[in-house]
């Protein structure tokens, strides 16, 4: 509703702001406040359209990581990587912040490929 009403930060604030209390009074121990609605906005405005395979890597992702990659990644790309990282190897949401930090993805997508691992060796299905 937030996205399709078009709202932003300071022009719908005020409305957010019932928003969230409307909400509180009958979802209690859901976190509501105006500051998370405007990150569910922001969360859905990114993904809504995106493929499959994305949608199911931020959805098992918790919130505070998903948080983290909408602060500070921009690309699909990226997000796809950080989040499929994050859920393979089990990250914590400091793990995926270093990671980010150290810029994991470009180091990644330009390391030379010194091995045909990827295409010799069969998937294994049971971390994917």
């Amino acid at each position: 509703m937030l996205s399709e009403k078009k709202l932003e930060e300071g022009y719908g604030s005020g409305v957010v702001k019932q928003l969230s209390v409307d909400l509180k009074s009958e979802f209690p121990d859901m976190g509501l406040s105006p500051r998370n609605l405007w990150n569910m906005k922001r969360f859905y405005e990114r993904y809504y359209r995106q493929n499959t395979k994305l949608l199911q890597s931020v959805a098992v992702l918790p919130w505070g990581h998903n948080l983290l990659l909408l602060d500070k990644i921009k690309t699909i790309e990226e997000v796809m990587f950080y989040a499929n990282e994050a859920v393979v190897k089990g990250w914590s949401r400091d793990l995926l912040l270093n990671a980010i930090k150290m810029d994991s993805y470009s180091r990644v997508a330009n390391q030379l490929k010194t091995h045909n691992f990827d295409s010799t060796l069969p998937v294994n299905h049971m971390f994917i």
